[in-house]
């Protein structure tokens, strides 16, 4: 029987994760590879336009579905790569695999925020419905904190994590809970490391003429966000507005066009950030040749970084709402880190914005804690990855 590696995750398959999560490495190295697909009953209200039916990919519409295919698979020829945060909503999930006594990885393919007080540090500045809300969700972490010691289970063994994982911990350092402590801890390269090392050295152009690049997040359209308010198509509307008419002094004031690297789930179908070219799956190239980058808060902002670009840094009025305001702060301290402001386009005059480049020894800083480090620069994830799994099928043979 061909060792095996379970993908298990809160959404479909797409394109992006496929490759972040090495796939066809995977393959190719002869692992019998499953993607477990658990959002139509975890996640139901997430639709993704480019999803990827392969023939790998298994849906489920219920626990019980789970564990029916997880009873039936061979502990010791397969390692479960979990990418669903540990929290007390997912407890019954986490309690079933470790009952099954299954060996648990997480690739975390996101570099840690920037901006991350602590519960203390913010509590100080919050006050009513915000306060309550981070002391019920502190309340809810600390729950789950007890559920697990009552019933003593262990689940994650493994993390991947990019760069230090003391800093890009999966634990909830947060609220100063620590749910979780893997047994062993590998640093990998942030996927668009990857890319960028792969496309940096290019000439081809996408587009000869020179532009702005406008690294999109589809804001407040977002599956990940949308649920947030029933207003959602409203503050969209007021948030294209916004854009449309910032781009429209950049062009007139730069003499060149602005182009939307749009998020891959983005779907604009109406001149929603004006008549302007709009593309996907191509923003390490973009951002490659652009002159100059304008960005909110995207993982995707780590190629303005990479490629060493003119910066900005814009938020809306919109993302100053209270169900939006996390968006805003992180926004703000990214900028922070490296030393620029976070222009609010409704409330600045455009002739204070200013592009700039990021500060040598800050761009350093930031690539070396958020996006790769020493040990894994000149590296691979997929020759990590795969030679730390080989490893860990060996030990579970040898039990």
């Amino acid at each position: 029987m061909a060792k095996k590696i379970v993908i298990i995750h809160l959404n479909p398959l797409l394109k992006r994760l496929k490759s972040a999560f090495l796939i066809e490495p995977y393959l190719d190295s002869g692992f019998d590879v499953e993607y477990w697909d658990l959002s139509p009953f975890y996640n139901r209200s997430v639709k993704f336009p480019d999803e990827l039916l392969e023939p790998y990919v298994f849906k489920f519409n219920s626990l019980g579905e789970v564990e029916k295919r997880l009873a039936g698979i061979d502990k010791k020829k397969a390692v479960f790569i979990v990418q669903i945060p540990e929290i007390w909503h997912f407890r019954l999930f986490f309690r079933m695999l470790a009952g099954y006594k299954c060996y648990i990885a997480n690739i975390n393919l996101y570099s840690p925020s920037v901006y991350a007080p602590s519960f203390r540090e913010l509590a100080r500045d919050l006050a009513g419905k915000e306060l309550l809300y981070h002391v019920l969700r502190w309340g809810v972490v600390k729950a789950y904190f007890y559920y697990k010691k009552l019933y003593n289970y262990k689940t994650f063994h493994h993390y991947f994590a990019v760069s230090d994982p003391k800093i890009n911990s999966m634990n909830h350092p947060f609220y100063g809970v620590n749910i979780n402590q893997p047994a062993r801890e590998t640093s990998i390269n942030l996927s668009d490391y990857e890319i960028f090392q792969d496309i940096k050295n290019d000439t081809a152009r996408i587009i000869e003429n020179k532009y702005i690049i406008f690294i999109d997040q589809y804001f407040p359209l977002h599956a990940e966000l949308v649920h947030r308010s029933r207003q959602s198509p409203v503050i969209a509307k007021a948030y294209h507005r916004s854009m449309r008419t910032f781009f429209d002094w950049l062009e007139n004031q730069f003499q060149m066009p602005v182009v939307i690297a749009a998020h891959p789930s983005a779907v604009y179908e109406n001149n929603e950030l004006g008549d302007r070219q709009i593309l996907k799956n191509k923003t390490a190239e973009l951002a490659r040749d652009a002159e100059m980058v304008v960005a909110h808060y995207s993982t995707s902002n780590v190629y303005a970084i990479l490629f060493d670009k003119p910066l900005v840094f814009v938020k809306t009025n919109n993302m100053n709402l209270y169900i939006y305001r996390f968006l805003a702060n992180k926004i703000s301290g990214l900028a922070g880190f490296f030393n620029k402001e976070a222009y609010n386009i409704d409330q600045c005059p455009y002739e204070k914005i200013e592009f700039s480049k990021t500060e040598k020894s800050l761009r350093e800083k930031y690539i070396y804690t958020y996006v790769t480090s020493p040990e894994a620069e000149n590296k691979k994830n997929k020759e990590i990855v795969i030679n730390e799994f080989n490893r860990v099928f060996d030990m579970l043979e040898s039990f």
